[in-house]
């Protein structure tokens, strides 16, 4: 499965397929495989990809966030948001990086939330250019 998952990367409607497969099986698969094989590929591709999939993946890192219990995997996830979108310099990074907060803090602790998400997403609130926050709102 996953050499037919690295092979769609190349055409966007094949790769929404298979994170629909992805989705639909993650609770199936090893932690290993999700953690050394899915993630970093998704994780990798995520800024060349189209604003459809960049939202399909984030709701998959959402779902993984929650439902794996996989520590490293978190943590992969934990830097991707904070350090690839929340501190990027690309104003849309920083507004995908508040909608997946708006994804994920309802469905997380409010203590796991302030730990992990709170202080970058209060950065970016707070910035001068006033259209990332509206989104928020």
């Amino acid at each position: 499965m996953y050499k037919i998952f690295e092979t769609a990367i190349l055409e966007w409607r094949s790769f929404d397929i298979c994170l629909n497969f992805f989705d639909k099986s993650a609770m199936l698969m090893t932690r290993k495989d999700i953690r050394q094989h899915y993630m970093p590929l998704m994780i990798d591709n995520f800024k060349k990809c189209n604003n459809n999939i960049k939202m399909h993946i984030l709701d998959i890192l959402v779902f993984v966030l929650i439902k794996i219990p996989d520590h490293h995997t978190r943590m992969k996830i934990h830097h991707f948001a904070n350090v690839d979108l929340a501190q990027s310099k690309s104003i849309f990074d920083r507004k995908i990086y508040i909608i997946f907060c708006s994804k994920v803090c309802a469905k997380i602790s409010k203590k796991y939330f302030k730990e992990v998400f709170a202080f970058a997403m209060l950065k970016i609130i707070e910035e001068k250019k006033k259209d990332i926050a509206i989104v928020f709102m």
